[in-house]
């Protein structure tokens, strides 16, 4: 049984029965249903009993059953129903009052119907409504197997099966993300504990209670789903419905990892731009087939960006592109992007389709370490690079983008950066300036910032640490004194004192520009780059 107090005093003949104390606990859930035969039975109560009396037992020692309410409380009993009429007239009011206190149903029972009369009916009342619950269960599963024979009804699988399963609900990413939310809980609270275990769990928490399953594909976890219940106890056919829900949500995460299109496709596809970027076929043959599959390629604005795990092992880097494919096609800070992933010898190539004709490598970057800090931070098993190309326009600068992709690794290398998602955008003149001639570029250091390191020995290296982050931050003093740690007005006498020393105005575009130039010059002697 899985009723409700309040259901059961909906059902005739209880429904002419009258709580008259406990009202706060009408929520409590019956089980079952028990007669009171000795004064003991308190230690024989099971929790979730509602518990059925005449008072005989105690009807000559009424102040004990205010000790009786406490009792059955602590053992988990739902309620207490007493006929008046044949031992009691009335119920005393200490017990009125102590069943407030507990927040403990209290009924008093119709005289003309037996024990045996209010038992049946309630049972048929929990029949009728399991069968109702089977009936609506069945419903759902037709809807989830029309889901299932045709996808392309489904135009948000997290909308559509929340809706068939009528219960709030919640998709989390395997790094913690939420993909789709409508539980209302607070984030930090929904997600306490993770990572969890991959097995489906049912959960009682201050909030209510949820039911959590993995989303799983062989070996491989998606993420988990998370459902909202009314309360802990569910019919086994509810469970069913779960489970099948996640396993839809398994499919269609499947489908859109695999890019909308055939598995085999999506490799021949693969394989064709792994052709194309050694120069052994032209773009044309890509984008033919690509529109013989009617998949959407090139054909706006985009941005590759290049995921290097050459220091990964490969279950980890075939893990790593499972977490990719979730977040770059579910998270909702991707909304603006269509994202299609192609494996290749390098790395993880990745195909940002942009809204518009704007390069977004600040805003990708930003993203990227948004949905991807955890895993950046994990050092255990080496850490993915990400290196982004500018903004293309045309399906045949697809080769172009990807060599930027390969400079900006190339050059951080070089470099020894260790920011692990890298723009070309940031690389840029270096990648102009790495065939100037050693000698050049020495000599140019030498004489932009020679009257600096020639002075002042003692506090040459703040003034150089300075004016690199002034330069490397665009002029922005706030952000050279937030970076640094150290105030505005620091940041604007050290500035000065450099200003005097070298004879530049740091203000100055050009002046700007000089000074960044001798900059890269200077790392890149530092690291042996430079011509011949």
């Amino acid at each position: 049984m899985n009723l409700t107090v309040q259901e059961a005093l909906d059902v005739y003949p209880l429904s002419e029965a009258k709580l008259v104390a406990g009202a706060e606990g009408v929520s409590r859930i019956i089980k079952s249903v028990n007669v009171m035969d000795a004064p003991d039975i308190a230690d024989w109560i099971k929790p979730g009993e509602l518990l059925l009396t005449t008072a005989f037992l105690l009807k000559d020692t009424p102040e004990e059953f205010a000790l009786l309410l406490r009792k059955l409380n602590e053992r988990g009993c739902t309620g207490l129903g007493i006929k008046l009429g044949r031992f009691w007239t009335h119920i005393p009011e200490v017990m009125i009052a102590e069943a407030n206190r507990l927040q403990f149903p209290l009924l008093v029972l119709p005289f003309e119907f037996t024990f045996s009369d209010q038992m049946n009916a309630l049972f048929h009342a929990e029949h009728e409504k399991n069968t109702r619950e089977l009936q609506s269960v069945l419903a759902k599963q037709k809807i989830l197997m029309q889901y299932a024979l045709n996808p392309a009804i489904v135009d948000n699988i997290f909308e559509a099966i929340s809706e068939v399963l009528d219960h709030p609900l919640a998709v989390v990413s395997s790094r913690g993300h939420l993909f789709y939310d409508t539980t209302g809980w607070p984030e930090a609270f929904l997600l306490t504990g993770f990572p969890w275990k991959q097995s489906h769990q049912r959960i009682n928490t201050i909030r209510g209670a949820c039911y959590r399953l993995p989303l799983m594909e062989g070996e491989s976890c998606y993420g988990f789903l998370v459902i909202i219940l009314p309360d802990i106890n569910l019919l086994k056919a509810q469970e069913w419905l779960f489970h099948q829900a996640a396993e839809m949500l398994v499919f269609h995460m499947g489908r859109h990892y695999q890019g909308h299109v055939n598995h085999v496709v999506q490799q021949q596809l693969g394989s064709l731009i792994q052709q194309y970027l050694a120069r052994k076929i032209p773009v044309r043959t890509v984008m033919e087939r690509a529109a013989s599959h009617h998949f959407s390629f090139l054909d706006r604005p985009y941005q590759c960006m290049l995921i290097s795990s050459q220091q990964m092992k490969t279950p980890q880097a075939e893990r790593l592109l499972w977490e990719l494919a979730q977040e770059l096609q579910y998270n909702p800070a991707m909304r603006h992007y269509d994202v299609q992933l192609f494996e290749l010898e390098e790395g993880i190539l990745s195909i940002f389709s942009l809204p518009d004709e704007r390069d977004y490598s600040q805003q990708i970057s930003r993203l990227l370490h948004e949905l991807f800090h955890d895993l950046l931070q994990d050092q255990s098993s080496g850490v993915p690079s990400f290196y982004i190309s500018r903004m293309k326009l045309k399906a045949e600068r697809l080769l172009a983008a990807y060599e930027e992709c390969l400079e900006t690794r190339k050059l951080s290398m070089l470099f020894g950066l260790r920011d692990a998602i890298i723009a070309f955008e940031t690389l840029e003149l270096a990648y102009v300036f790495q065939y100037v001639p050693t000698e050049v570029m020495q000599n140019f250091c030498d004489k932009v910032l020679h009257p600096l390191t020639a002075s002042d020995k003692e506090n040459t290296g703040e003034l150089l640490a300075t004016l690199k982050a002034y330069v490397e931050h665009d002029g922005q003093v706030h952000e050279v004194a937030r970076h640094m740690h150290i105030h505005r007005n620091t940041v604007t006498n050290r500035l000065d004192k450099i200003s005097d020393k070298l004879q530049l105005e740091p203000k100055n575009v050009n002046h700007l520009v000089k000074l960044k130039v001798a900059f890269i010059f200077q790392d890149m002697l530092d690291h042996g780059g430079g011509g011949r």
